[in-house]
């Protein structure tokens, strides 16, 4: 089953802040730094590996769009879309 990488953008973008930001407590959404930079290596590829790679790798690609690097991730696919908009918040 693959997942839409919207869905997981989306998951990851509401996730991330809240797991740096405490793990004691609850961060509101106001208190998200949407200026912070996100370091691929770091915060997205183990999502990626673990949720997409399988079906969006550097050998098997759904849509022409590999998700095994940042600049896999963010080019265009086949239907001349970005799943991912670098900056779309």
């Amino acid at each position: 089953m693959c997942i839409d990488v919207r869905v997981i953008l989306i998951a990851t973008i509401a996730i991330v802040p809240f797991t740096v930001a405490s793990p004691m407590r609850s961060a509101w959404p106001e208190e998200i730094n949407f200026d912070k930079k996100v370091k691929f290596d770091e915060e997205i590829a183990s999502i990626f590996q673990a949720r997409c790679v399988k079906c969006h790798g550097s050998t098997k690609q759904h849509g022409g769009l590999p998700f095994d690097s940042a600049r896999g991730a963010i080019r265009r696919g086949e239907s001349g879309e970005m799943a991912i908009v670098p900056r779309a918040v």
